[in-house]
């Protein structure tokens, strides 16, 4: 927590600037207003690094080390700017500057209440906030403007620059929480400081379902949903739709994070047509490497099993009694497959229960078990050997089996599970997956081996 010894310099070098001078430059100059403000930011900066290098006692400077780095220095004094540089009179400006706050959480709760008490702005600052929290990637300022623009519950329109909110406008009504890097062209939080308070001011779920519905309805839009050709999305696309990126590829990660209840309904609505889900697809691909591939050709059970989203899951095979728990993707990988993948346990048993196989394997030979267990997912191994899974009847192509998967990638727990769930020992199995563990440096592992030879 900052000292208010620290407030010090940044107190006593504005009470020497005659603010009641300044009556007319308020009322008449902005511009002069505006180079008034910056020389105060300067001052505010000079005053905490003058003040903390030079003046205060080494016994406080050894004290507040941890705290007081360069970062806080600079951040105290430009969240106390933008305190001060809110205040439309003199008179209110003198009387801020006696009302500093004097720690970090403190001015956040101050800057919060002038956010909360700005009717007309508060939503769309909130609403920002909450966006750039708890992204899964840092936001390009349109991508972010985009995402304030969607209107929930309206499926169809489409988004124009009419639309879009003045960025100046949006950090402003952000009480200077937000920061633009014109450099990297995206939008941030000012501090690493200010994302921990966030976090505590804003519910994860709440926030994270807020953020789905927003990804589910921008992905709604009718040029989305109209039979778009892959070829159709250039660069140029897609800094049309610049949130396009972004919700195609975390769409699906806020759900499971949220509130799958509320939007399970839109998600079987808006993933009804493949061609959507291909477009879908095909915008995750550019966004994460800058081109498009051959289409996977995912049903709805894939993307529900690739995110895990066991509620949206169990309504599907609920309602809809036609599902297909075999269908296969291009490469011939089954949704069970990518439940198994990723480690979506309570996915992997509704897929299983309604009738999937567990010893199926794609056109790599991949089994359900040998992804799981190369992936070290102990509980989906368990479950799947429970369901009368063999262990030696692993990958068809390359004769790894899911024991050899585990042994390569080090699992130790997955190796002895395996191991305990062989019918027969096979030495020269074991030699071999020796070497493996060997070749990989997974030196507990070969114990385990050594033991079980």
């Amino acid at each position: 927590m900052m000292s208010s010894a620290y407030l010090k310099p940044t107190k006593r070098c504005l009470s020497l600037l005659k603010i009641g001078t300044l009556k007319s430059s308020f009322n008449v100059r902005l511009n002069f207003l505006e180079t008034f403000k910056e020389r105060l930011l300067r001052i505010l900066i000079f005053a905490n690094w003058f003040w903390t290098s030079w003046c205060l006692k080494p016994r406080e400077c050894k004290h507040h080390r941890q705290d007081f780095s360069k970062a806080h220095r600079f951040l105290f004094a430009r969240l106390h700017f933008e305190i001060l540089s809110r205040q439309k009179t003199p008179k209110k400006l003198r009387a801020a500057l006696q009302k500093l706050p004097d720690n970090l959480g403190d001015i956040y709760d101050s800057l919060m209440d002038r956010i909360l008490s700005a009717e007309d702005e508060k939503d769309i600052a909130i609403y920002a906030l909450k966006w750039v929290t708890y992204s899964r990637e840092r936001l390009p300022i349109n991508a972010l403007l985009h995402a304030i623009a969607v209107e929930l519950g309206l499926e169809g329109d489409d988004i124009e620059d009419d639309d879009l909110i003045d960025p100046k406008d949006l950090l402003s009504s952000c009480g200077g929480l937000l920061v633009f890097d014109e450099e990297s062209d995206v939008v941030r939080l000012v501090h690493y400081t200010t994302q921990t308070y966030l976090e505590g001011a804003f519910a994860k779920r709440e926030a994270n379902t807020l953020i789905a519905k927003t990804c589910l309805t921008y992905l709604a839009l009718d040029v989305f949903q109209n039979e778009l050709s892959l070829d159709s999305l250039t660069s140029e696309f897609m800094r049309q739709y610049s949130l396009g990126g972004y919700a195609s590829t975390h769409w699906g990660h806020h759900v499971g994070e949220g509130n799958e209840e509320e939007v399970e309904q839109q998600i079987i609505h808006v993933f009804r047509d493949q061609h959507v889900r291909d477009c879908v697809e095909g915008m995750k691909m550019v966004h994460e490497y800058g081109r498009t591939y051959k289409c996977s050709k995912f049903s709805l059970l894939h993307l529900i099993s690739i995110y895990g989203l066991s509620r949206v899951c169990a309504t599907l095979f609920k309602r809809h009694v036609d599902i297909d728990v075999e269908s296969r993707d291009a490469k011939g990988r089954s949704p069970l497959t990518w439940a198994a993948h990723n480690g979506h346990l309570q996915v992997v048993k509704l897929v299983l229960d309604a009738g999937a196989k567990v010893g199926s394997a794609d056109e790599e030979g991949h089994t359900p078990l040998s992804c799981a267990a190369r992936n070290g997912y102990l509980d989906v191994v368990k479950w799947l050997l429970h369901a009368s899974y063999g262990v030696d009847s692993g990958d068809e192509l390359d004769a790894l089996t899911a024991l050899r998967w585990a042994t390569m990638t080090g699992h130790l727990e997955v190796v002895k599970l395996l191991l305990d769930a062989q019918t027969k020992k096979n030495p020269s199995f074991g030699q071999r997956a020796f070497g493996w563990a060997a070749t990989y440096g997974h030196f507990e592992v070969m114990k385990l081996l050594m033991n079980n030879m």
